[in-house]
C-alpha cells in the first residue's frame, strides 16, 4: 500500500527506496525492450488507485495496458471487485499529432481538486509525428508544470538508445527531457526472471511479472 498520496511507491520497499527524494517528483524509467518499464508504470497505476486517488495513464502508441491492468489488480485485490480499482485510472491513447495536443489540453484545462498520478508510456514516441523536437520538450514541460503545480507524482517510461559520443547509454530523447524529469532510473533484466533499477550507484533487484512487481 501506499503510504503517502504525493510519492509513487511499487509495494515493495527496497524498490521505492531507489525514489528517495523528496516528493513531488517527475521520474523516468529507461532500459531495453523487455527490461519492465510499462509494468512498473502499470503496477503503480493499480497500487495508487488503489490508495490514493486517480490515475491518468498516457499510451503513446504501445500495447493497449487494459488487460494487463486487470491482471494486476486481481493478483493485488483478490476478493476485491477490479472494476473499483479500473475505474480510477483514465486511460489516454496517444498516436498522432491531434491526440498529443488532446491530451496537453487536458492537463492545461483540468482542474485538480483530489490526488493524481501521471504516468507517461513511451512519450518519445512525440518524435515520430513532430517535425521538431521541441513537441517533445513542450509535451514534458507541461506535465512538469501539472506536478509542481498541483503537487502530484508523475512518471515516464523511455527506450533506451546507445550515445556513440559518451559511450553510454541515455534515454531515447534524453536531450529534449532532461530538463523536466527529476531523476532517470535505469532498469535492466538479469539471469532467472531477476531484474535491476539503479540510480546514482545504488543498484536494487526485484522480480517482475504479469502480476505486477514482486520482492525477490
Amino acid at each position: 500500500m501506499l503510504k503517502g498520496c504525493h510519492r509513487i511507491s511499487f509495494g515493495i520497499g527496497k524498490l521505492d527506496g531507489v525514489l528517495k527524494p523528496s516528493p513531488p517528483l517527475f521520474i523516468g524509467f529507461y532500459g531495453p525492450a523487455g527490461s519492465g518499464k510499462s509494468q512498473l508504470l502499470y503496477t503503480a497505476a493499480v497500487l495508487y488507485s488503489r490508495s490514493c486517488g486517480r490515475v491518468i495513464l498516457a499510451d503513446f502508441g504501445g500495447t493497449p495496458p487494459a488487460e494487463r491492468l486487470a491482471e494486476i489488480a486481481r493478483y493485488r485485490y483478490r476478493g476485491l471487485d477490479e472494476d473499483q480499482v479500473l475505474d480510477r485510472i483514465l486511460i489516454t491513447r496517444i498516436s498522432d499529432r491531434d491526440s498529443t495536443q488532446s491530451f496537453i489540453e487536458l492537463l492545461q484545462r483540468t482542474t485538480v481538486d483530489r490526488d493524481y498520478l501521471l504516468l507517461l508510456d513511451n512519450p518519445v514516441n512525440v518524435l515520430l509525428w513532430y517535425d521538431s523536437p521541441a513537441a517533445l520538450s513542450h509535451l514534458l514541460m507541461v506535465v512538469s508544470q501539472t506536478s509542481t503545480v498541483h503537487g502530484l507524482p508523475a512518471m515516464a517510461a523511455y527506450p533506451v538508445r546507445y550515445d556513440p559520443g559518451t559511450g553510454m547509454e541515455k534515454p531515447a530523447g534524453y536531450d529534449y527531457s532532461w530538463p523536466y524529469l527529476d531523476c532517470f532510473v535505469k532498469l535492466r533484466r538479469k539471469a532467472q526472471g531477476v531484474y535491476s533499477a539503479s540510480i546514482h550507484d545504488v543498484e536494487v533487484h526485484f522480480r517482475i511479472t504479469s502480476r505486477g512487481v514482486e520482492d525477490i
